[in-house]
This record gives C-alpha cells, structure tokens and sequence, in this order.
C-alpha cells in the first residue's frame, strides 16, 4: 500500500517513509497530535452549533403550533418566544467562539 493512499482527508499531516518518520523530532510528532485534538474540538463545536439551529428550528415550530391553536395558552407562547430568544443568542455566542478559536 502506498503512503499516498494512508494519508487522510484534510490531516494536516503528510505521508512519510519509514525512516523519515523515525527521524520525526518529539515536537513534530507533538504538533501533529494535537491537530487531531484541534481538529476534534472544532467538530465538536460544530455539533453544538447544529443541534442549537436544530433546536431552533424545532421550537419555531412549536411557536407556531401554539399561535395556531383554537384556545391560544399565552404563558405557552411567552415560554417558546423566550425559549426561542435564548436558543439564538446562544447560537450567536457559539458562532462568535468558533470564528474567535477555528
């Protein structure tokens, strides 16, 4: 198997040979790791970010679905319309700190 084929999407680690992998100083091998590490919490970033607009989606709704409703439950729709709120600057703040950190 070639090292071209072993290399992985997007890693930001080349394919080596067998000896120069060996010569690899300790900090080069350190710096690769922890772009996997990097590379896992930007994901994991980005999973958060998705469930939120998933939320969002979600409780608009449930906001409309109230709003719709024959007998209109306004502590309901206050509750949702703020749920709502929140649900959106939290998504803000999170795309606020991955711009700041990725």
């Amino acid at each position: 198997m070639s090292t071209e084929s072993q290399s992985t999407q997007g890693s930001a680690v080349s394919p080596l040979k067998y000896v120069d992998r060996l010569q690899r100083s300790n900090e080069e091998k350190d710096r690769d790791k922890l772009q996997y590490v990097v590379d896992g919490q930007k994901h994991s970033l980005e999973g958060h970010i998705l469930e939120t607009r998933t939320r969002i989606a979600s409780i608009k709704s449930e906001l409309e679905d109230l709003k719709n409703a024959r007998e209109l439950d306004i502590d309901s729709i206050l509750g949702a319309q703020t749920e709502l709120r929140d649900y959106e600057e939290g998504l803000r703040h999170l795309q606020a700190l991955k711009e700041e950190l990725f």
